[in-house]
């Protein structure tokens, strides 16, 4: 590695509702890693990343929801581990990679993404 540190990461996210698996880009601002954006749909691997991200987890004041279904906040499932869609005024979650539903709590402090630059 070269010392450069992390600014991108980028994670497999799934909507909660077409349970389609997609790209979501989170950006380090400060000592926050935000959710910046959900891009195209990807296959469906059967491995979640491998390269772990820590810290806090955010939402970009640019972000605008899940591109699928307008949800406007994400959650990681306590299943699976996977992130997922969320409606932040609701207090439960329905994950889009294994259909685990539940209350949400707690904060996420790491994620496995799929590259980082």
């Amino acid at each position: 590695m070269s010392g450069r540190s992390t600014s991108s990461a980028w994670v497999r996210f799934f909507c909660g509702e077409d349970r389609r698996a997609r790209m979501a880009v989170f950006t380090k601002v400060g000592a926050e890693w935000q959710l910046s954006s959900v891009g195209a749909d990807l296959p469906r691997p059967s491995q979640p990343g491998g390269l772990p991200v820590a810290g806090r987890f955010g939402i970009s004041p640019g972000y605008r929801g899940c591109p699928r279904c307008g949800n406007n906040s994400y959650v990681r499932c306590g299943t699976c581990g996977e992130l997922s869609c969320w409606n932040s005024s609701s207090k439960l979650f329905s994950c889009g990679n294994c259909t685990n539903r539940g209350e949400v709590s707690g904060s996420i402090e790491s994620l496995n993404a799929m590259d980082t630059g």
